[in-house]
């Protein structure tokens, strides 16, 4: 035991806790049954799966435990044991029984003020880190949109533009059903936001776009993402997946935490898009027009949540969708008044 103590001490700091915790609960599961810890057999380590780790370990999550196990006979030039069809079985099974015993936690929608403060987060704090600011921008980008995840992260250099007067337009070239290609055809659909028609959004873009000119210049070549930090590479097959990870850091920081049983995802950016347009009266032709849909049918039946309560999230996000008031035309026509010529 003490050479494999002496083996995890060679590796790095955070790996070699991980690796003694899991290797610590092999061998306390093997003496509570008389059995050889090291070195083992896979008929042990299956039976370690099945009747302890199983039981507090989700199956997806086992790996760094049965590495663990791998690693104290490696370190003894044995044969590894945690390995083979057996194990990989004995994983999928746990993982059919676990998700009968806990359903999948039901997605939903947060509220758009998460957003607000996601916009506040990534313009005006001063030392935000490049992963956290792209992971901002994306979320918010996506958000203002109501794109899909695979179409967010499909954004490319040059797909988001500001103006020099603000005006923010957003070109959706990955939308589902249709085949992204390097060339734009002209169909891409573009979404237009006026000069101040989103607070903070033109000032969030343009200060991820000079993070981008200034650190990654070498990636920056039209076949990446937008978002691609200058390490990452194959970033166009990028899915959903990762505007997952973008969302959980953002939601992480801002300390924005599910209620038990529920959980967050890219898609609950659409549904927070649609419940927060309709809570504040979006007419729903623009509404269906900014989610990309092809009937307001789905958006009604799928994404709506009538219960989602009006707040300065849904009116700092989508307020300018809506129509003017009688007071504010009238303000328009007095700054440029009309010359009628009878």
């Amino acid at each position: 035991m003490d050479a494999v103590h002496r083996g995890l001490q060679r590796l790095e700091k955070s790996t070699e806790k991980n690796y003694r915790m899991g290797w610590l609960q092999f061998r306390d599961f093997c003496r509570r049954n008389g059995v050889r810890a090291l070195p083992t057999t896979t008929t042990v380590v299956c039976a370690w799966m099945s009747e302890d780790l199983g039981l507090r370990v989700g199956a997806k999550n086992m790996q760094n435990y049965l590495s663990a196990v791998n690693k104290a006979h490696v370190h003894l030039e044995l044969e590894r044991p945690a390995i083979g069809e057996r194990v990989i079985g004995t994983r999928k099974s746990l993982l059919r029984d676990q998700r009968l015993l806990k359903p999948a936690p039901k997605r939903i929608r947060f509220p758009a003020d998460v957003i607000m403060n996601a916009i506040e987060l990534g313009v005006n704090e001063v030392a935000v880190p490049d992963g956290l600011l792209r992971s901002v921008v994306a979320v918010v980008v996506d958000s203002v949109c109501g794109s899909r995840g695979d179409t967010g992260v499909h954004i490319r250099p040059g797909d988001v533009v500001v103006s020099p007067d603000g005006v923010v337009v957003v070109l959706l070239r990955a939308e589902k059903g249709s085949v992204q290609t390097d060339a734009l055809t002209g169909e891409e659909r573009k979404i237009i936001f006026a000069a101040g028609a989103v607070s903070g959004l033109a000032s969030l873009v343009r200060r991820w776009q000079a993070r981008v000119d200034l650190n990654f210049a070498v990636a920056a070549s039209g076949r990446r993402s937008w978002y691609a930090l200058q390490s990452e590479r194959n970033s166009l097959s990028w899915d959903v997946g990762k505007m997952n990870d973008f969302l959980t850091l953002v939601l992480d920081v801002l300390a924005v935490v599910p209620p038990e049983g529920f959980s967050y995802s890219y898609h609950s950016i659409r549904h927070m898009a649609a419940s927060s347009m309709a809570a504040i009266n979006v007419h729903e032709s623009k509404m269906v027009d900014m989610q990309g849909w092809k009937s307001k049918r789905v958006a009604l039946t799928t994404y709506v949540d009538p219960k989602c309560p009006v707040s300065a999230g849904c009116y700092f996000l989508f307020g300018h969708l809506l129509p003017p008031s009688e007071a504010e035309v009238r303000r328009l026509i007095e700054r440029q008044p009309i010359l009628w010529q009878w």
